[in-house]
């Protein structure tokens, strides 16, 4: 695992700000698409209409932040390429490097998929503000199979798996705000009305989550030495135990407090709104350390790969380099030049090594 100095932490909090701003943002559309033309009959329609406005604000405002964090994200990956860090953020040079590659195409198909997001929500309640969410959530969470470990494996698996977990993801997350809204505002038999079909839909959602997510990780994990045994597979193990708390949280929600809310208990919507609240707290647990698994941790048979092709190429490349004077910012750009198969975390050793 790389070493996490102030750059990588920066690196780390861009990741983590882009992975929970688009995942809300997406899982507004998505709620809404499902939600925002059911009946409350018994509630305040003033109330409810607010609370789905207030939803689409949200998502609106966590789509701006996942913008603005995927365009810092790409100033990420020319400083770390440099090896310069923030003072090779805006580089030119690097910055033409990465938008030329896979992660350019992504970037603009993820900016293109918030944009599309932001339209549905400002149209949330109409018909095609629906199938546009539906349609952007699917472009959004299939930007991120265009570059990294999703386009390595196999040409139809990772992209499949990794598009449904967060597509999933995105859902549930995104339900935590407007569910907490409900919770509280509406009608007592309204509120647990949605949330007994919120917990319908979620068995079916959160076991594709569970599903896709396992497949993913046991196609880059493999092994249980490479799960125990390797900085990844022990973040990864981190991950998994608060899922569980997650996933333990959910079930008290759906099998305990949302039954006594549809009894009538008044106070079981405070403990319902404490309960979603600690379920976005466990989430952003969960997006940190994804943030730290995509940042400074390497699959272990790729980890092994790319030390394997490192020590070969630095050894030549080294001399070679030396004999001409190249400076190490130079040797780098050449090294990702001539192979983007090793990716910017090599190159960011490859350019260090001097």
């Amino acid at each position: 695992m790389s070493e996490i100095d102030g750059f990588t932490a920066f690196a780390i909090l861009v990741r983590a700000l882009g992975y929970a701003g688009g995942l809300v943002a997406v899982g507004s559309g998505l709620f809404l698409a499902v939600y925002a033309g059911r009946a409350f009959p018994g509630s305040d329609p003033a109330v409810i209409r607010r609370s789905m406005r207030q939803t689409a604000w949200i998502g609106g405002t966590a789509a701006i932040v996942a913008a603005a964090a995927t365009c810092a994200g790409v100033g990420v990956r020319a400083g770390r390429l440099s090896g310069l860090d923030f003072a090779g953020m805006t580089d030119p040079m690097m910055l033409q490097i990465v938008l030329e590659g896979p992660v350019g195409t992504a970037v603009a198909w993820r900016l293109a998929a918030l944009a599309a997001i932001l339209a549905a929500l400002a149209i949330a309640r109409a018909t095609v503000g629906r199938g546009l969410a539906i349609i952007a959530a699917a472009g959004y969470a299939w930007s991120y199979t265009v570059a990294g470990h999703a386009s390595e494996g196999p040409p139809w698996l990772l992209p499949a798996v990794l598009t449904v977990h967060l597509m999933a993801a995105a859902f549930w997350i995104g339900s935590f705000a407007p569910l907490a809204m409900v919770a509280r505002r509406a009608a007592i038999l309204d509120a647990a009305g949605l949330l007994e079909t919120f917990g319908r839909t979620a068995v079916v959602v959160v076991a594709a989550l569970i599903a896709a997510g396992a497949t993913f990780a046991f196609v880059l994990v493999r092994s249980p030495a490479g799960l125990f045994g390797s900085a990844y597979g022990l973040i990864l193990v981190a991950k998994l135990a608060v899922v569980t708390l997650l996933l333990a949280l959910a079930a008290i929600n759906k099998l305990v407090l949302v039954p006594s809310l549809a009894r009538g208990r008044e106070d079981a919507r405070d403990r319902l709104t404490r309960s979603i609240a600690f379920e976005g707290g466990a989430a952003l647990v969960i997006l940190l350390a994804t943030g730290v698994l995509t940042s400074v941790a390497t699959p272990p048979d790729r980890a092994d790969g790319a030390v394997s092709a490192l020590t070969r190429r630095s050894d030549a490349g080294s001399s070679a380099a030396a004999s001409i004077g190249l400076r190490p910012r130079d040797r780098g750009i050449l090294e990702h030049q001539d192979d983007r198969r090793i990716g910017w975390k090599s190159s960011k050793l490859i350019a260090r090594t001097d």
